[in-house]
């Protein structure tokens, strides 16, 4: 999985399949880069740098991006299947950070700590890599294998409680009820309101990464 914070940080949670994504289940995003369908043509070709904190920040060709046509056989429709990149189509984002390898379990599991103490709630406890135990300490020799057994509700729940946590209040937390109502999703068992999120990109906490990214 990863995630992204937003100036630009995203996380990774992978073996969940989920992109809290490197914390979106790499370690994460701190929030600056969007993405968006238009943008002028494609030029230049970007820049990737280590910043030393865990995270590599990721600078796009500044013209954007010029998507062409998979050069393999896709499972299904073009339309169920293509995502977002389509031939001839021009992706821009914004730089972003992006976590180096996916969220460990430790980190989960520390952050799941703190959270399940101040009013979050999650729907799994998660796991360490593929032989752990759900919901036991991280092991000496598998605390750094990529969390497991969680949901993407979980991820998004996990996401604005790291942010919290680690901001010290919920005010830049990404994920919200929805677009009129700026309460901070703190509950990953209420599915309605999970599967509704609205992803308020003018804050600078951890996230999953979009599509684009």
């Amino acid at each position: 999985m990863k995630v992204k914070e937003k100036s630009g940080k995203l996380l990774g949670l992978g073996a969940a399949a989920l992109m809290l994504a490197a914390l979106v289940l790499f370690t994460g995003c701190p929030n600056s880069a969007g993405g968006s369908g238009s943008g002028s043509s494609g030029g230049g070709v970007g820049s990737v740098e280590d910043t030393g904190d865990g995270f590599v920040k990721i600078i796009p060709p500044a013209n954007g991006i010029v998507d062409v046509a998979p050069d393999y056989a896709l499972p299904g429709p073009l339309d169920s299947f293509g995502g977002v990149f389509r031939a001839g189509r021009k992706v821009k984002l914004s730089p972003y950070k992006l976590g180096k390898t996916e969220v460990t379990y430790k980190l989960w599991k520390d952050v799941y700590d703190w959270a399940t103490g101040h009013g979050y709630t999650f729907a799994n406890k998660g796991q360490e890599g593929s032989h752990g135990t759900v919901g036991e300490a991280p092991t000496e020799a598998g605390k750094k294998e990529p969390v497991t057994v969680i949901s993407w509700r979980d991820c998004i729940v996990w996401c604005n409680a790291y942010t919290e946590m680690t901001k010290g209040s919920d005010e830049q937390c990404v994920y919200r009820k929805s677009k009129t109502d700026p309460t901070v999703l703190k509950d990953a068992t209420v599915a309605a309101a999970c599967d509704a999120a609205y992803a308020d990109m003018s804050k600078k906490g951890f996230r999953l990464p979009t599509e684009a990214e």
